[in-house]
């Protein structure tokens, strides 16, 4: 997806941070207020590595969940339940899946769910694995791996193949190098960087430039490197 025909985070999102030290949650929403203005593929991949994918996973406003038992004796609000609820329960318990409204779950909160619970896989509907974005399986296949023959390896971009591979090197034989993007390039290596041998360096603007190096500073050299040998 194309800076141009993305649409940015919406203005009225609440984002749960992940973190507890107050410092962090202060910093977590600093970033999330200063960046909310990209477009939400972006947003979400420099998300994903300055927090962890429960930042990524953006909720509205919380609402106190339940328990297994207060779902045996009845008292269970399972009108207020909405998809993240259940996806946080079953992460929780597998027992919630006796009482969980399964149509309430959007892509996301699958996403968040078969990465901790990949079992529930065999409950994903047809109709919502298709709404999967090759993001989604980044994220899904970063923690389980053992999902794969279930990707549709069509559906992932430069971008995407990178957010996997940064952290399952393992991965790095299906990247479409060819097609990598200069955000591309950024993301794989700014977690591993042994890959730079294969980098094409022309494909990297400033703002790639900054977040490889906020991670790698060693690459300095090679963009004095490209600005000196730049025209003009």
């Amino acid at each position: 997806m194309n800076d141009t025909e993305s649409t940015t985070v919406p203005a009225d999102t609440v984002f749960r941070s992940p973190c507890t030290d107050p410092r962090d949650v202060q910093r977590f929403q600093s970033f999330s207020d200063d960046h909310r203005f990209l477009p939400e593929e972006r947003f979400l991949h420099m998300l994903f590595y300055d927090f962890d994918i429960n930042s990524v996973l953006t909720v509205r406003a919380g609402k106190a969940l339940t328990t297994p038992g207060a779902a045996e004796n009845g008292t269970f609000p399972r009108e207020k339940l909405d998809g993240n609820d259940w996806s946080v329960m079953l992460q929780a318990d597998d027992r919630f899946a006796r009482w969980c409204e399964w149509d309430r779950l959007r892509p996301e909160d699958w996403v968040s769910l078969l990465r901790k619970k990949p079992h529930f896989i065999d409950r994903l509907p047809e109709s919502v694995e298709d709404r999967f974005t090759g993001f989604d399986w980044a994220l899904i296949l970063e923690e389980r791996p053992e999902l794969e023959s279930r990707c549709d390896w069509s559906r992932l971009e430069p971008a995407d193949y990178a957010v996997l591979a940064s952290s399952r090197p393992e991965y790095a034989d299906r990247c479409p190098w060819d097609r990598f993007t200069g955000e591309a390039w950024a993301l794989l290596l700014r977690y591993q960087p042994q890959f730079a041998d294969r980098c094409d360096w022309s494909k990297l603007q400033d703002f790639d430039w900054n977040l490889l190096l906020d991670e790698q500073p060693q690459f300095a050299g090679m963009r004095a490197k490209r600005k000196q040998a730049a025209p003009g």
